[in-house]
């Protein structure tokens, strides 16, 4: 959904990603759906400030009690556009990408 490259290993062990050389850029509002992956909504969700569009992070329900307010704060005082769309400081988040201070 983001446009980026991915090989995955046969035993699903290993993941190489190739990067876009750019900020990230949709057209439409995408949601992606990380599951349990917590360590990789916070980069993420930092990545997706900084391109364009807007965009959707949830996951599995376990994930939504995953707090992830003292990252939003400070995305937000560098000009981050985050919405919490449940509870305040925990997952699932609104990001509309429109690149940081």
């Amino acid at each position: 959904k983001l446009g980026v490259k991915y090989t995955l290993s046969a035993d699903k062990t290993e993941c190489v990603v190739e990067g876009l050389g750019r900020p990230f850029s949709v057209s439409e509002p995408v949601e992606l759906f990380l599951g349990n992956a917590g360590t990789a909504m916070r980069p993420l969700a930092a990545a997706l400030c900084v391109g364009q569009g807007e965009y959707v992070l949830t996951g599995e329900p376990r994930m939504k009690e995953r707090p992830i307010g003292h990252l939003v704060t400070a995305l937000q005082k560098a000009g981050a556009d985050i919405e919490y769309l449940e509870n305040t400081n925990y997952p699932p988040l609104k990001i509309v990408g429109t690149g940081l201070k």
